[in-house]
């Protein structure tokens, strides 16, 4: 079985802004904000984004390494240094034993 989550995308993205302000000096020019936040909003709906591989790359990385999910009840928790979040999510399970 596989279970994602789904997480709302401005709640994710306002969730990145903090954690990218907090490990890049000064935040990236609008160009590249653009770039990540399309990474994160695709992984905040389907998790499946697939980025080049960059610096960025592993910044993304680690946003997403900071999660930690319940995939019972769905939700999250995010923890970096002093932040710390905590939302909910809504959970997608699918069923890998089918066959056909």
């Amino acid at each position: 079985m596989i279970v994602r989550h789904e997480i709302n995308e401005q709640e994710m993205i306002d969730i990145f802004d903090q954690f990218a302000g907090s490990i890049i000096d000064g935040y990236p020019c609008e160009e590249l904000t653009e770039y990540l936040h399309e990474a994160v909003r695709k992984l905040a709906v389907d998790q499946t984004d697939i980025m080049p591989r960059s610096d960025f790359t592993y910044i993304v990385e680690d946003f997403i390494d900071s999660f930690v999910f319940d995939d019972e009840n769905g939700g999250y928790i995010f923890e970096f240094e002093d932040m710390y979040f905590q939302g909910e999510t809504t959970v997608i399970k699918t069923d890998t034993d089918k066959e056909g």
